[in-house]
């Protein structure tokens, strides 16, 4: 009967922008298991760029303070590669975001 409770390893989550309006109001979410289960445990792992050092460890303070259960650890990443991988997503979504505005503009002048 208890070989049906298999202890799940902790989900390792990577959250991008972490410190920012979007991040610090999804982690909590995370935190609280809304996204992956009410019985996974998880490991965060902050990414964001290094200006914005400050703001992540008043995020990381908040969880801490929060004490989630399910949250088994947290670490803030910061490098020259976190913001090269920033840098070519946030030019992806910028191109993107042109391409339809471009196309929308195109159907309403016709």
């Amino acid at each position: 009967m208890l070989s049906q409770f298999k202890a799940m390893a902790p989900l390792r989550v990577l959250v991008t922008g972490a410190a920012g309006q979007i991040g610090y109001a999804l982690l909590p979410l995370i935190a609280k298991g809304h996204m992956f289960g009410f019985d996974q445990d998880i490991i965060l792992h902050l990414l964001d760029v290094s200006f914005c050092a400050e703001s992540l460890g008043g995020v990381v303070m908040e969880l801490e303070d929060c004490a989630y259960p399910l949250v088994k650890g947290v670490n803030r990443v910061f490098s020259s590669q976190a913001e090269a991988l920033l840098r070519v997503i946030s030019s992806f979504c910028h191109k993107k975001i042109s391409q339809y505005v471009s196309l929308l503009r195109h159907r309403w002048n016709h």
